[in-house]
């Protein structure tokens, strides 16, 4: 039921931010972490997890996938805990994965971004026809018509008699408004 999933996205919203109750060191007496292959292993061997094991496993969320486990009946999303090992305490905001592979967690391809800044860097929706962020065919004029969100609201750009000329629009705007470079790149599963 709707109840039942609201209720268990709350929780695993309560798991996840109480993961942040579980102090640097001990995590890094569990964990040992690789900021160049993006790697977490457990350091000691528990009830069935043998030393040196990948830290827990391949979840698929809404857009892609993501390295999730338990430590203390506690639910961490693993790009959080390389932050955590890596700079010694846990994100202030979302942690990006720059190039919008969930499961890449190289301290390179991180970063503490607030939900606005992460929304700059979002893959193409799959319901893209055109193949470009922002950019769609506007059959009424038989333009295609260039479109960005800024502060949450949609602004028009224009419409453009070919989709290149709607395409740089579009880009331009985008590098204007502070958007990331990897912005409605096709993220690749």
């Amino acid at each position: 039921s709707t109840r039942e999933s609201g209720q268990r996205a709350r929780s695993a919203g309560r798991t996840m931010k109480n993961a942040e109750l579980i102090g640097v060191e001990i995590l890094r007496s569990l964990f040992s972490y690789d900021p160049i292959s993006g790697s977490i292993k457990w350091v000691k061997g528990k009830q069935g997890i043998e030393a040196g094991a990948e830290f827990g496993c391949v979840k698929r969320s809404s857009k892609t996938f993501y390295r999730i486990g338990k430590v203390f009946k506690v639910r961490i999303a693993a790009h959080r805990l390389a932050w955590l090992l890596h700079y010694g305490s846990w994100p202030n905001g979302d942690v990006d994965h720059e190039n919008h592979n969930g499961l890449d967690n190289r301290i390179e391809n991180l970063r503490d971004v607030g939900v606005a800044e992460n929304n700059k860097n979002a893959g193409i929706r799959k319901d893209n026809k055109s193949g470009h962020v922002g950019v769609s065919w506007d059959a009424s004029n038989k333009k295609w018509t260039a479109q960005i969100s800024i502060n949450k609201k949609r602004v028009y750009i224009g419409n453009f008699t070919t989709i290149e000329e709607a395409i740089q629009a579009r880009k331009e705007a985008s590098e204007q408004n502070g958007y990331h470079k990897n912005h409605g790149m096709l993220v690749s599963k």
